[in-house]
């Protein structure tokens, strides 16, 4: 009984009628791999190879849109472009997302109104301190 039960969660998961994403889907699948790979049990064991490439899947799915929503909302705005998170958020997706996809293509675009914005706040800290220092006096050759 215990065994089919077993079995049952696990082809659910495979399947997708169990969110291996779900607090503890990922601690019954260890237990039960521990419990099977004692007991040798190939069947079982491959049912359970079957659910841990289902999750780690989703967790692809999960990242990618995660990540697709921060790049949306930095080009809509809805993301702080200049926050101290952006940066490193953006930099290591260069590296996830290959050249000429579409996740590639996003965020080419919120790197350049990231950067564009970079940009735009170095120039306004110039001119602040230029001005700062026109009004006190500083730079004056007399």
């Amino acid at each position: 009984m215990i065994y089919e039960s077993d079995a049952r969660f696990l082809r659910a998961m495979i399947v997708g009628r169990i969110d291996s994403l779900a607090d503890g889907a990922m601690a019954r699948l260890a237990v039960l791999r521990a419990k099977y790979s004692a007991a040798l049990d190939g069947g079982m064991l491959d049912l359970i190879a079957r659910a841990r490439e289902t999750h780690a899947e989703a967790v692809a799915r999960a990242e990618v849109a995660a990540d697709r929503a921060f790049l949306e909302g930095l080009i809509d705005g809805t993301e702080d472009l200049l926050s101290e998170d952006t940066f490193p958020k953006l930099e290591p997706m260069f590296t996830r997302y290959a050249e000429g996809s579409e996740m590639f293509a996003l965020l080419e675009k919120a790197a350049t109104i990231f950067g564009d914005a970079a940009q735009e706040l170095a120039s306004w800290v110039i001119a602040g301190e230029v001005i700062h220092a026109a009004r006190c006096g500083w730079g004056d050759d007399e």
